[in-house]
């Protein structure tokens, strides 16, 4: 029986109501000049992409245009935060709504939207995306004909067919945002005079804490480093430098996150949880230094200018890190040891182990770069 309910599930959801609305959308008007940005994945990639909505509202093509977009519903708070004065209206996704009512809803709004125009710029495409934006009628889809990270050649094979464009992105490594850049660039026309990602301080309240900032959290086990690291890196960072420490969780477990603290000067370690994307920003924003994994608070700190330490295994090298010299200049990666730091390990996942990056080499380039920070300030 239960098996039956999943299957009359997935009728109604994937099947018999997109076509219900397909049918119904039809009949309703195309609403001309309306743009659809696509751009569901992680904070730290919508943070490596944003500036280019500006990019976009400011070209000649779409100058005139209303802008609406798509986004990961994980990232509201700092969508809204950050970009309601470029974009005119919001949707909002998440992975998990393919099986659920959301994804009925969803597809509503978005057929009642009728744009003239979708953009999914993605380099490396999610066949749950191109599935989405097949039934949503609008006159162009433009997609990246990119890489298979996400999709299998044949889901990407199948999910061209839904488009009415396929750019021909540049397929040498670059990192992220440079290749968003040039993606935009192709669709305007126009060159984005954008070096560096940034966040507009001024949409902020940031101030100063004097602080290291330890963001512990990651999105998968395999990018996170064991707390008892952490622990080990407050004790020498608290002993050597006369800043105080904020750890940001990142879920981990409670006791074990509760033991964090335990022989550190009182006093001188604060832990938050439960902080909000916006907070999280200004808080990195009023520090001396952030250390983090692979994770959204490297790009935070990136795009606030802020001195970063990352902890990484590898993973897809020079995509996301290490920047370009423009930020890597006060930012250290720390990889595991005879991890190979090459642009051929740009399309593969690290084999290596994030545990044996050790506590003291991430402490050596916490200093090198704080030192680099009170040189240049």
């Amino acid at each position: 029986m239960k098996k039956l309910r999943s299957k009359i599930r997935f009728l109604i959801i994937r099947v018999i109501a997109p076509f219900m609305i397909d049918v119904v959308g039809r009949l309703l008007p195309r609403h001309k000049k309306t743009l659809l940005v696509v751009k569901t994945d992680g904070i730290g990639d919508y943070i490596l992409f944003r500036n280019f909505l500006r990019s976009i509202r400011k070209s000649d093509v779409f100058r005139d245009w209303k802008i609406h977009l798509l986004a990961n519903a994980a990232s509201k708070e700092l969508v809204l935060k950050l970009d309601s004065d470029i974009v005119d209206q919001f949707f909002w996704y998440s992975d998990d709504y393919f099986m659920k009512w959301n994804l009925i809803k969803l597809l509503t709004a978005l057929q009642r939207l009728r744009p003239e125009t979708i953009l999914y710029s993605n380099y490396s495409r999610r066949y749950t995306l191109d599935w989405l934006i097949r039934h949503v009628r609008a006159s162009h889809k433009i997609a990246v004909d990119g890489d298979t990270i996400n999709e299998t050649t044949d889901e990407k094979s199948k999910g061209n067919r839904y488009y009415s464009k396929l750019i021909q992105a540049d397929a040498r490594p670059m990192h992220e945002f440079d290749r968003n850049k040039s993606i935009i660039e192709m669709v305007t026309g126009e060159n984005a005079c954008i070096a560096a990602p940034f966040i507009e301080k001024e949409k902020l309240n940031i101030s100063p804490n004097n602080s290291v900032v330890i963001f512990t959290g990651a999105s998968t086990p395999q990018k996170t480093w064991p707390l008892a690291n952490f622990h080990c890196l407050c004790k020498k960072l608290t002993s050597e430098f006369a800043l105080n420490i904020i750890i940001v969780d990142g879920k981990e477990d409670l006791k074990g996150f509760a033991e964090l603290t335990v022989g550190l000067p009182e006093g001188r370690v604060q832990v938050l949880r439960g902080l909000g994307l916006v907070a999280l920003c200004e808080l990195i924003g009023g520090s001396k230094l952030v250390l983090s994994g692979d994770t959204m608070a490297i790009h935070i700190a990136a795009a606030l200018s802020i001195p970063a330490v990352c902890i990484a295994k590898g993973d897809l090298y020079g995509r996301f890190i290490p920047y370009p010299r423009i930020v890597a200049e006060r930012m250290q990666c720390v990889f595991p040891n005879r991890f190979e730091e090459e642009t051929f390990n740009y399309g593969r996942y690290s084999t290596f182990n994030i545990v044996d990056v050790s506590p003291e080499r991430v402490y050596r380039a916490v200093e090198k770069t704080l030192t680099m920070a009170e040189v240049k300030s």
